[in-house]
């Protein structure tokens, strides 16, 4: 089932950030595919916790970061926020990590050019 992910997305913003686009981070427009293909890949209830999972992972490596331990990087950190050590993933699956892995490297380079 697909779903219209970019309407949420956008009353989203709009909620956040007003109605005026101007406003809206420079990234949004690229971004918000990826957020839709994680969403039609595992479905809406499992993106909740999937977008969960990869905020505390990237919260967990600017943890380790910060505190100069040892780095496995967010994909180990994603995996272990989903429970996948062992586990093969389904395809659906795959196509939401690689999504998540490209949404969180397009958000990187965004903040670093604000």
């Amino acid at each position: 089932m697909r779903y219209n992910y970019g309407l949420h997305f956008t009353g989203e913003m709009v909620k956040r950030y007003g109605f005026l686009t101007e406003g809206w981070p420079a990234s949004t427009q690229q971004l918000a595919p990826f957020f839709t293909i994680v969403v039609n890949a595992v479905g809406l209830e499992r993106a909740a916790s999937w977008f969960e999972a990869a905020r505390h992972a990237d919260c967990r490596e600017r943890e380790v970061e910060q505190a100069c331990a040892y780095q496995f990087g967010f994909a180990i950190y994603l995996a272990e926020a989903l429970d996948y050590h062992g586990q093969a993933p389904t395809l659906a699956e795959t196509a939401a990590w690689e999504a998540t892995s490209k949404l969180r490297a397009d958000a990187q380079c965004w903040a670093l050019r604000s």
